[in-house]
């Protein structure tokens, strides 16, 4: 390989690692000749193993960050498609003053491996906003054991939007690969901006100090999906600041559809992840509640699976999108309520046909004088059909009257139909226990509530079937609001028997049980007759705690087999 020759003397030939220095050959070129070896060697060893040091390119600690620019850009052409960049240990400020336009672009696929920290050195909301890096070649990858660092600004207000929010990687292009570590984003971290397939990673830490307003996010997905977003770690600092809004997927470009959010942990002011769009699947995170819900849906065919989360306002709220699955979730120690599924007032209008939530454990905060209804189904806009609630545990909520534990209702005047309240447990609650409005030809059975006011009760409903519930220390009894068209069999409301025997003395037994009600029907049978039989009756009923069966005949000592109807 051939080095350019700087000497004055005509005689002098260069080689690669010989600098020629003739007697009239002037200083500064004798630097311009080292420069240019160094050069050359940092290209033969990239063309050799595929691999550029930013650093052989004048990427510097100490650097000005438009030289560091400079260096970044000159080091990116250097590598070849397919090769990798590499930043070693230390702190390079990054000029972003010139906005996306002037970024450093990664305009071929490769490999970018960073040990260092690359800083930002400015803030702004503007068009071209500030950007650190710009993604347009399919195939980038981002990694390492570094961090990309924002300025110290950390603005959270509710302006602007991916057009003129500052961040630190923008992303026009698939298959976008990211793991490292990210330090007090500016407003954004990463924009996905209709691309395709990005897998990322990453620990995210810092933000603001104090929850004010929704405009600070770790990842913005607009337009475009499919993406994975695995094993993420959004944490707050050790001031306590935290991102607001993690994983935002919607904006100018429209919804993100089809984005898997796994293995990720969140302690955040607001969202782990609010997903606007069709298909998204949300499983297998972990987190500190937050001021709001955790996890929002909007968009059919998501689902949202084995999730825990510890303390805050709620966990799950989805506004609008039928087949929408949640279910086997834990949410413990919410201050207001745990599943929220329906309209949100002054927003959204949602049917929810296809609905499934089964599994879920929500348990509020008792002390909490905010809580609400702990899972609930509020539709309006459109009848619905086909939701499936079941064998989840609600506890600790329902502090206001009309609240319940669990409350499935729709907005007059549309219904829910063929719906199935099925399995759950419920406790815990001076209010109502599982409450239906709007219903028709729907089932409730095989609940079971411990410690509540009313148990069941329905309302503006019909052809209802409430069969089998079993409730212990329930304020009200019945079914509450129960009409002619509905049916109610088999419900149990005390530890008392709702069924049994016994034996006439004298032609009458007092019945003592915790399960009968003033105006339950008794339904008695001879077992095995004994004495003179007569016809027997039903006399006096003391709710809650007996009931008398008389015959006719004082000799009648028949043993009898009685069961209540409520």
């Amino acid at each position: 390989m051939a080095i350019t020759d700087y000497s004055t003397s005509a005689a002098s030939n260069t080689t690669l690692g010989v600098i020629p220095v003739g007697p009239g050959m002037e200083r500064n070129k004798v630097n311009d000749a080292i420069q240019q070896l160094m050069a050359d060697l940092a290209s033969y060893k990239s063309a050799i193993t595929g691999t550029v040091n930013a650093k052989d390119r004048g990427l510097a600690t100490g650097g000005t960050a438009a030289a560091n620019l400079t260096a970044l850009k000159s080091a990116i052409t250097a590598t070849p498609t397919g090769g990798t960049l590499y930043i070693p240990e230390g702190t390079y400020t990054i000029d972003v003053t010139g906005g996306l336009s002037n970024a450093a672009t990664l305009n071929k696929a490769m490999t970018l491996i960073i040990d260092g920290t690359l800083v930002c050195n400015g803030f702004a909301i503007q068009a071209n906003p500030y950007y650190m890096f710009n993604v347009t070649a399919d195939d980038v990858i981002m990694r390492g054991a570094g961090t990309l660092q924002g300025n110290g600004t950390k603005n959270d207000a509710n302006s602007g939007d991916t057009t003129t929010h500052p961040g630190l990687v923008y992303v026009q292009a698939d298959r976008f690969v990211f793991n490292l570590n990210v330090v007090d984003v500016p407003k954004v971290g990463i924009v996905l901006a209709s691309c395709y397939d990005a897998k990322i990673g990453g620990r995210w830490t810092g933000g603001p100090t104090a929850y004010s307003a929704t405009g600070y996010f770790g990842i913005i997905a607009t337009g475009g999906g499919r993406h994975i977003f695995d094993g993420c770690r959004a944490e707050r600092d050790g001031s306590g600041g935290r991102h607001v809004n993690f994983i935002y997927a919607t904006n100018v470009a429209g919804n993100a559809i089809e984005c898997t959010v796994r293995n990720c942990y969140a302690d955040v002011w607001e969202k782990l992840f609010y997903g606007s769009g069709a298909g998204h699947y949300v499983h297998d995170n972990e987190g500190i509640g937050s001021e709001t819900d955790w996890i929002r849906l909007q968009g059919d065919d998501c689902r949202v699976y084995r999730n825990k989360v510890t303390g805050g306002d709620g966990f799950c709220s989805a506004y609008d999108g039928k087949n929408i699955e949640i279910c086997d979730n834990t949410a413990t120690d919410l201050n207001q309520s745990g599943i929220f599924v329906g309209k949100l007032a002054g927003g959204y209008v949602g049917g929810f046909s296809g609905l499934k939530i089964t599994g879920n454990v929500l348990l509020g905060d008792s002390g909490s004088g905010t809580l609400t209804n702990g899972l609930s189904i509020l539709t309006d806009g459109i009848d619905t059909a086909g939701v499936l609630v079941a064998n989840n545990r609600v506890e600790n909520f329902a502090a206001a009257v009309g609240e319940a534990l669990i409350k499935v209702a729709a907005a007059s005047p549309y219904a829910l139909s063929d719906v199935k309240v099925i399995g759950n447990k419920v406790g815990s609650t001076t209010r109502d226990g599982i409450v239906v409005d709007q219903m028709l030809d729907s089932t409730i059975e095989n609940n079971k509530a411990l410690s509540v006011g009313t148990f069941l009760s329905q309302s503006n409903s019909a052809r209802l079937r409430w069969i089998n519930n079993t409730g212990k220390t329930v304020t009200t009894k019945g079914v509450s609001g129960l009409e002619s068209t509905s049916q109610a069999t088999g419900n149990k409301y005390s530890d008392g028997a709702l069924q049994g025997s016994a034996t006439l003395v004298a032609g009458t037994v007092t019945v003592n049980t915790a399960e009968i009600l003033a105006g339950d029907t008794v339904v008695v049978t001879v077992q095995a007759a004994g004495g003179t039989q007569g016809h027997l009756s039903i006399g006096t009923i003391t709710a809650g705690t007996s009931f008398v069966i008389n015959s006719s005949n004082a000799a009648d000592t028949s043993t009898v087999f009685w069961r209540i109807e409520h």
